[in-house]
């Protein structure tokens, strides 16, 4: 009798192993599952592709540049050009705002202090980063307080984020400006974050060493200096106002910064794959976006050697002070050049 009783313990001891094996492998099927289907979903969703009704323009002061079908070939100093679909263009604001809960109205509501398009391309899985000038005269969509549309004013970039309600719209409306500033580029996915993101994001990768620059921020020291927390925020932020070009200089600090944080992060990512996420969540009450977890498991497996290997560029141009206020003008075939770089296939 005691051994059938020691045989039905030890039959329910197996089964009750069975059991709990099951369960572990299904979960662990449903979480490769679930990673498989975030990554497809993420993939499939980073296409570039211009709408029927956007025509890719070119500068009005060059010559010998041929466009046809609404943009998507061109024909410039006798070469020929195809937009590439696979450059899938991010954009990536810092708005000048402490929270995106405050809401000034619109017209009031901050402006986009730091302006960067990352381009991806999901071809080659090359990423490049192309700094715009927040002072960049560009037309903007205006709205009145209640909302209603009041046309465009040439203006520049950085107020098209006063435009909107603070978020999503507000990087909606930059994002509109910054295509036209590009010749009709179009740019649908972005993210901005606001000043409290900046020394949890510094601060997550143990801090960030950047070149040393002088008490104005102008001029390198030749030194370099390791960021925690708020000085990372002072670094990216702080530029000597009464110098015209001192929005120049803080977009040369900010380059070497995040060529420098992209760098450390590339690094955590190898030594755990799910540190991209760790970061898009450790900032999510700092951040606007519409780019989903899904888009952020697809990037963060398939573009470290991109990050590692990113290409930062920046547009030369000319700067005048007008009504007290700083107005850039980019030079207009550099940055033609760099967009048919960036979003063209040389044929």
């Amino acid at each position: 009798m005691s051994s059938q009783n020691e045989k039905k313990k030890m039959n329910k001891a197996v089964k009750a192993i069975i059991i709990i094996i099951s369960v572990i492998l299904g979960l662990a099927l449903a979480a490769g599952a679930t990673a498989l289907i975030m990554y497809n979903v993420g993939k499939n969703s980073l296409k570039n592709t211009p709408p029927e009704d956007v025509v890719i323009t070119t500068p009005d002061d060059l010559e010998d540049v041929v466009i046809e079908q609404d943009g998507a070939t061109v024909y410039y100093n006798g070469e020929k050009y195809e937009f590439n679909e696979n450059a899938v263009p991010i954009l990536l604001l810092g708005a000048d705002k402490y929270s995106f809960e405050d809401n000034e109205g619109i017209g009031y509501n901050g402006q986009a202090d730091a302006v960067y398009l990352a381009v991806l391309n999901t071809e080659t899985k090359a990423v490049s980063v192309l700094a715009i000038s927040r002072d960049s005269m560009v037309d903007v969509n205006k709205y009145s307080h209640q909302g209603g549309y009041l046309g465009t004013e040439k203006m520049q970039l950085c107020l098209a984020y006063a435009y909107g309600d603070g978020k999503e719209k507000s990087c909606e409306n930059v994002a509109v400006s910054v295509s036209r500033l590009l010749y009709n580029v179009p740019i649908s996915s972005y993210m901005a974050i606001d000043f409290e993101a900046i020394p949890v994001l510094n601060d997550a990768v143990g801090g960030v060493t950047v070149p040393e620059y002088t008490d104005d921020g102008m001029t390198p020291t030749g030194g370099t200096v390791t960021l925690n927390g708020q000085q990372a925020m002072r670094y990216l932020r702080w530029r000597w106002m009464p110098e015209l070009t001192s929005n120049n200089a803080r977009i040369e600090r900010q380059k070497s910064y995040i060529s420098a944080f992209a760098k450390i992060a590339v690094q955590k990512t190898k030594e755990n794959i799910s540190f991209p996420l760790t970061l898009y969540n450790s900032v999510q009450d700092y951040m606007v976006t519409n780019i989903s977890a899904s888009q952020i498991t697809y990037l963060a497996a398939n573009y470290l050697s991109g990050v590692e290997n990113m290409k930062l560029y920046s547009i030369p141009g000319t700067i005048e002070k007008v009504d007290g206020y700083a107005q850039f003008t980019p030079d207009s075939t550099v940055l033609y050049e760099t967009i048919l770089e960036l979003f063209y296939t040389k044929k």
